[in-house]
């Protein structure tokens, strides 16, 4: 295929066998050959030098792309050995993609501009069910009530939580007590709601797991945001946002831990995917991973 695609873009035997570091006979065997194969002329020389037929230039420029596509798998093939190509698909749960994708994709991104990407979020049982259908090659989710089952689970970390508030509230002068929470209203993702180590009944007014639309509610209301300091490092260090610390308040927070298929082992792309991750993720764990 590839004499014929240089043979049609040269316009000449001798021309297009010195750039194929051919002979003049091997090339022309070599048309005669493709030609013999499908019974058809592919090319007529004239005085202008040689020129495909209709069928020379059908042939040529399905070559021209099954050549392109042969060089391009053989990049990803290449690509897959190092880790450096191929698609990578895995999961994180909102709070967890809200506290390092915003600085890990960017990176990723640049790192690796031959590896695809597929990142889907979304709570602990959907992620896991993809795991187990195959469609994903792990996820980063809670690890509170999953069961257990054909696949594994490796503990990352414990991300803390706290009340985060804007600037100015009513409630930032410190010594802040539980019942003195009852008078703003309390939003979180949808994991939140049953990590609060609170004995009253005071409970999120507002669960949404698109945690733009929390950060932009918090800062423009007295609300409450129950979250990680992950999510709000930006907001916390320009002072845009601030902890409320409730002296009778028990500070919580919730496991992480790695899902990913128990047979076959990950690409090598999605082990280099991971690690970054997880370098992102470790920072912000509270203590190291307790074993299951």
């Amino acid at each position: 295929m590839q004499h014929a695609v240089v043979l049609a873009r040269v316009g000449s035997y001798v021309g297009a066998a010195q750039a194929l570091g051919l002979t003049q006979p091997a090339l022309s065997r070599s048309i005669q050959s493709i030609e013999a194969d499908y019974g058809l002329r592919l090319f007529d020389r004239g005085r202008g030098g040689v020129v495909a037929t209709d069928a020379g230039a059908e042939f040529v420029a399905r070559a021209e792309q099954l050549l392109i596509d042969a060089r391009a798998l053989d990049d990803i093939m290449r690509g897959q050995l190092d880790g450096t190509a191929g698609e990578v698909r895995f999961g994180m749960g909102p709070l967890i993609a809200s506290a390092c994708l915003k600085d890990a994709l960017p990176r990723l991104l640049s790192m690796f501009p031959s590896i695809h990407l597929r990142a889907t979020i979304g709570g602990s049982a959907a992620l896991l069910d993809q795991i187990l259908g195959g469609a994903m090659q792990f996820a980063i989710c809670a690890g509170e009530g999953l069961p257990r089952g054909d696949f594994a689970i490796e503990p990352m970390g414990r991300l803390p939580l706290c009340l985060i508030a804007r600037a100015g509230h009513p409630l930032g002068t410190g010594g802040v007590h539980v019942a003195d929470l009852a008078g703003f209203p309390l939003v979180g993702g949808s994991i939140d709601d049953r990590v609060v180590a609170m004995e009253n009944d005071y409970a999120p007014q507002l669960v949404c797991d698109n945690y733009e639309i929390l950060r932009s509610v918090t800062l423009s209301s007295d609300t409450l945001w129950l979250t990680s300091p992950a999510v709000v490092m930006r907001e916390l260090s320009e002072g845009t946002m601030l902890k409320i610390d409730c002296v009778d308040l028990v500070s919580d927070s919730y496991e992480v831990v790695l899902i990913s298929r128990r047979r076959g082992a990950m690409s090598r792309a999605a082990t280099l995917i991971l690690d970054d991750l997880r370098a992102e993720l470790t920072p912000h764990f509270a203590e190291e991973p307790p074993p299951l």
